[in-house]
């Protein structure tokens, strides 16, 4: 099982910046810069539960940007 640092390794590894923001309506988010392609992650600390929901956030997270799965102003998903 992947651990924590892990993740953020990989995330440093594939050029995914993460940063600690601290916006009272998200708990995390991630983006793709349409000129050079790199992701960012945002994790807001102050409403984590857990390590275990710290680890399942980013993990999610970079699942988007692995896989470039974005929501969208035109997708039917986009909540």
């Amino acid at each position: 099982m992947v651990d924590i640092l892990e993740l953020y390794q990989l995330a440093g590894n594939q050029g995914h910046d993460v940063y600690c923001y601290t916006d009272e309506n998200l708990s995390a988010v991630s983006i793709k810069n349409s000129e050079d392609g790199s992701c960012a992650i945002a994790i807001n600390p102050y409403q984590l539960e857990s390590p275990v929901d710290e680890k399942y956030k980013l993990a999610h997270e970079l699942g988007h940007c692995e896989t470039v799965s974005f929501y969208t102003r035109c997708s039917p998903f986009d909540l």
